[in-house]
Order: structure tokens, then C-alpha cells, then sequence
């Protein structure tokens, strides 16, 4: 049974502005850059549009390796969302969380992982589950 878990209670965003150069880093071929400072950019802003419906999570496991969620990472996740089909979700699978793609196309709803070495999770209308939120952005340490 799929159901839409409630926005929590309100909580506090910080604002935390950081130094945004006007030159790109080409992630091709290397290009001359100028080294001025645009304006300050708070990641709240990229990563966090409703604050108080946003949580952060950390992965363990690689079945949603392919789309970049990586063990050790961090997910955001945002609850007001509403999801549609093809989003990444968390969600509430019989009483534990798992990050999944939600393919609800059909009959029935599948929790797909980015991962051949994982299995995709049929939700029966005798399961216990809802989504928890949509995953909006990945965040993994280099190295």
C-alpha cells in the first residue's frame, strides 16, 4: 500500500555563503581562467530549496551505485516533493529505509536499484510501505 508520510515539524536553516569564482572548471580540455571572484553562493540555495522538509542521509550499500549514490555519500532528501515515476526516492519498505528508483507505471510498483548485483523490490499491496521523500542531490567525498 503506497502512502505519502507527513512534513515533519519546522526546523532551522543556517545560511552559510561561499565563494563563487565566474570562471567554469571545463571538465574536458584545460582553458585559461581569469581567477575573479563572482559573488558568494550559499549551498542552501543549490541543495536545499524547502528547509524544512529537507534531511540528509548517509548510504551504506552500492544498489544505486550506477546513478553516483555511493557508499559513504550523502543523499538530500527532500519530503515535500511529490514523486513520479523514474524519481529516486527513500522509502519506508516493511519497517526499514532503502533508496530505490520508483517505476510506477504499471499494475503494480517496483523499487528499482541502479545495480544489476541488487534485485528489484515488488511492493504488494500486503507490504508495508510509503515514500519517505525524493532524493534531490548526491554528495560523495573524492579519494
Amino acid at each position: 500500500m503506497l502512502i505519502e508520510s507527513p512534513i515533519p515539524a519546522n526546523i532551522n536553516a543556517r545560511i552559510m555563503p561561499l565563494p563563487l569564482f565566474v570562471d567554469q572548471v571545463p571538465a574536458g580540455l584545460p582553458a585559461e581562467v581569469e581567477g575573479f571572484l563572482d559573488d558568494e553562493y550559499d549551498l542552501n540555495e543549490l541543495f536545499i530549496p524547502n528547509p524544512n522538509a529537507t534531511f540528509f542521509f548517509k548510504i551504506s550499500g552500492m544498489a544505486m551505485s550506477g546513478v553516483g549514490v555511493l557508499s559513504g555519500g550523502l543523499i538530500v532528501t527532500d519530503r515535500s516533493l511529490k514523486a513520479k515515476n523514474g524519481s529516486i526516492i527513500v522509502a519506508a519498505y516493511q519497517g526499514a529505509l532503502v533508496i530505490r528508483r520508483l517505476d510506477d507505471r504499471g499494475p503494480r510498483i517496483l523499487l528499482l536499484s541502479e545495480n544489476p548485483k541488487f534485485p528489484t523490490i515488488e511492493v504488494t499491496d500486503q507490504d508495508k510501505f510509503y515514500i519517505w521523500g525524493v532524493v534531490t542531490s548526491v554528495i560523495n567525498r573524492l579519494g
